[in-house]
């Protein structure tokens, strides 16, 4: 008998050794105290038979009784999530730049799932309840259960000891159980929580990368239907297209496309005006507008209205009052007042300004004259440009004016550009080299790098 308990003392100190699990120790050493105690007690045996019968009896008595108690225990441990209802959701926000997005959101929900928990809830009560109303019938039914157990077996004492065994071994389960459920089982859930997030995380993060894409093509598809727009719009031979379907396609594609259909549309006008071609400036105002009403509000709208401005007043008929306008407004955009800093274009608002007033029989002589000084100061307004058939009105404005301007000539230097009476017109060196178009306008490239 004592090479076998020594056997079972090595045995145990190797599992010990080991550290199998990581609870605590006093949880082991219950274990192993118990199992030792089981062993000592059937040591005592008359017999190897015996010793074997009673080692068999204590321990299915022991392992059963472990069993239920370690399952209370699982029971009244199981952790509770601290959110049970709370969701794991990802969502793509819609882009305000794309209504597309409307299409292209989509949600994707993760509920907790917590049927563990109200099991174990729903039985926890139960097994209370019953045990406190039914305590008397347990007890009966455990006695009768010990009495099995022993029958036919002399060894004294056997009964008691087996009623401690089933007490002891379910507490020790019991404890054991509660424990495992409390780190164990919590610590899994964590993991897997933490993954499930990561997981979520990067699902999230390839259905953006996707619906990027998505969205970079239908840009890409609504750009080229833009060009496509553009095309027909600017070619006289083909029908004009509708502001809607105009606005529509532009509020669609990017701000740097945009942008180069701006550049694009002012080149147009720009070469129309040269060559007096007005029907094909007419056809570029559908989308200066187009360009105004779908631009983000980040894009600066001064550049678009005063092309605009530019094409009513060139068209014919003229558009004089709403050109004066929206001249205006690019000159409220862009700053008070003109500066050498804003490059030489964007002193064009100040004179065609100044030429729809004229136009208009505006009165108010100090406004024309002070857009005309912003002109003259920008080297604009020379005695060379004076000559170009599109400022003859500013030259007769000029000419009709000398007295009053001459009277003024501290405040304005315009007197310079009226020839005297002997019809010789003061010099003034001319910077400009090639003609100037008053209304000409350099694509958007150059003047942001201006």
């Amino acid at each position: 008998m004592e090479p076998f308990l020594q056997s079972i003392l090595r045995l145990v100190s190797a599992l010990r050794g080991k550290r199998i699990n990581k609870f605590p120790d006093a949880i082991q050493w219950s274990l192993f105290f118990g199992i030792g105690a089981i062993i000592a007690y059937s040591a005592s045996s008359e017999s190897w038979g015996i010793f074997w019968q009673i080692v068999g009896r204590l321990a299915i008595s022991a392992l059963a009784s472990f069993v239920s108690g370690w399952f209370l225990g699982f029971l009244f441990g199981i952790p509770r999530t601290s959110q049970p209802t709370a969701q794991l959701s990802t969502a793509n926000a819609k882009s305000p730049e794309s209504p597309e997005s409307d299409d292209l959101a989509s949600d994707s929900s993760f509920s907790v799932n917590t049927n563990l928990e109200d099991i174990s809830d729903w039985l926890t009560k139960i097994i209370v309840g019953v045990t406190l109303t039914q305590i008397r019938p347990i007890i009966e039914n455990v006695d009768k259960l010990v009495t099995f157990l022993v029958e036919k077996s002399s060894t004294e004492g056997l009964k008691s000891f087996i009623f401690a065994v089933l007490v002891y071994f379910f507490v020790v389960g019991l404890v054991f159980g509660y424990l495992w459920a409390r780190f164990k089982v919590a610590s899994i859930s964590q993991q897997i929580e933490k993954q499930t997030r990561q997981l979520l995380a990067v699902s999230d993060e390839v259905q953006h990368v996707n619906q990027e894409i998505k969205k970079q093509s239908l840009r890409e598809e609504m750009g080229a239907q833009l060009q496509r727009l553009v095309n027909r719009q600017l070619t006289l031979k083909e029908s004009p297209v509708t502001p809607n379907e105009l606005q529509q396609t532009l509020e669609k594609v990017s701000s740097a496309m945009r942008t180069s259909i701006a550049s694009r549309t002012i080149e147009t006008r720009k070469q129309a005006w040269k060559t007096g071609n007005l029907s094909l400036i007419e056809r570029t105002i559908p989308i200066f507008e187009a360009l105004i009403n779908a631009s983000g509000p980040d894009e600066k709208f001064d550049q678009t209205y005063a092309e605009l401005g530019f094409a009513l007043k060139d068209k014919e008929p003229h558009e004089f009052d709403q050109a004066k306008e929206l001249i205006n407004k690019a000159i409220e955009e862009r700053g008070k007042p003109w500066t050498n800093e804003m490059g030489q274009y964007k002193a064009f608002y100040e004179l065609n300004l100044a030429q729809c007033m004229i136009e208009l029989v505006d009165t108010d002589k100090d406004a024309i004259a002070e857009n005309l000084q912003v002109a003259y100061e920008a080297q604009l307004l020379t005695n060379k440009t004076l000559e170009e058939p599109a400022n003859q009105s500013v030259e007769r404005w000029l000419q009709a004016n000398k007295d009053w301007l001459q009277d003024n000539e501290k405040k304005y230097s315009l007197g310079k550009l009226i020839s005297d009476d002997s019809g010789k017109v003061p010099s003034q060196e001319d910077t400009v080299t090639e003609t100037t178009e008053f209304a000409a306008t350099p694509p958007i490239e150059q003047e942001e790098n201006q």
